[in-house]
């Protein structure tokens, strides 16, 4: 598990190192020989592309398995970087720049993705994903500090420069081809889609609670009489079995207070009495 870390760790420095340098390096171009307002719309077009990449790497995650994914953004992202310096070398227009650095960061950012997922799934928790982020936010300052100071020493107008720095550029890209190979995500499952029969059949017969949620009232009153009936016959025998008892005890009180009324009345009588009282009440309550 950390010779892979250490792998994809090394792969994404790479890259990052490579990118913001090479970046760095178009931008300043890019203001050299078109102005500062076509650095702002190249700009634009770079924040245009990462907010596109999310749909696309969430739509390429359900298609392909991680090695297909980083291999295929990588892939990508190598044939823009070197569109885009060959459209810069060659002095093409503006906008034809601008539709490949959308493109390119479009692919970039799903390979970025794709790079953060397998640092995920080797190891879950957040401690390898914040070391990744860190570093390739380290080495990204690095590489934009090198590109800036580059023309102190070397003219970036020549075309030997510029194919120097698109190497460098495509190179960088090398190594997330190669840690791809031992990726551990797979493709996931797929449902697979319903025939237009089973679909129509749905659509005639819906499930009960989507029944409920599309009927109207009288239809609901009808579906919940069976329960309110069978609630209210439950309720009923809980009265009478309550009245029961009740009638139970009121019969027993009587019983026990008629019984106790000759015992009481024989208790009174004198010694000779109470026998007869005695034998004539039992005869009467037995």
């Amino acid at each position: 598990m950390r010779s892979r870390i250490a792998q994809l760790m090394l792969a994404g420095l790479i890259d990052s190192l490579c990118l913001s340098f090479a970046w760095t390096v178009l931008m300043l171009q890019i203001v050299a020989d078109y102005g500062l307002g076509a650095a702002g719309l190249t700009s634009a077009a770079m924040l245009v592309g990462i907010a596109l990449s999310a749909p696309a790497a969430s739509h390429l995650a359900r298609l392909l398995d991680g090695r297909r994914l980083l291999r295929s953004a990588a892939s990508a992202e190598a044939l823009m970087r070197m569109a885009v310096f060959a459209l810069l070398a060659t002095s093409a227009p503006l906008p034809s720049i601008v539709v490949c650095v959308s493109i390119m960061n479009v692919t970039a950012w799903t390979g970025y993705a794709g790079m953060r997922a397998e640092v995920a799934a080797v190891s879950p928790g957040t401690s390898a994903l914040t070391w990744y982020g860190t570093g390739v936010a380290a080495i990204e300052a690095v590489g934009a500090a090198a590109a800036a100071l580059l023309p102190l020493v070397a003219d970036m107008r020549t075309p030997q420069a510029l194919g120097i720095v698109t190497v460098v550029y495509v190179l960088g890209l090398v190594p997330t081809i190669v840690v791809a190979g031992g990726s551990p995500i797979t493709r996931p499952h797929r449902r697979p889609l319903a025939a237009p029969g089973a679909l129509l059949r749905r659509l005639r017969h819906p499930p009960a609670h989507q029944a409920m949620a599309t009927s109207n009232p009288i239809q609901k009153a009808r579906r919940r009489a069976p329960s309110r009936l069978k609630f209210r016959k439950a309720a009923g025998r809980r009265r009478i079995a309550r009245g029961n008892c009740l009638w139970t005890m009121v019969i027993s009180t009587r019983k026990s207070k008629s019984c106790a009324a000759p015992l009481r009345r024989a208790n009174a009588l004198p010694p000779r009495a109470q026998s007869a009282v005695w034998e004539t009440g039992s005869a009467t309550y037995t």
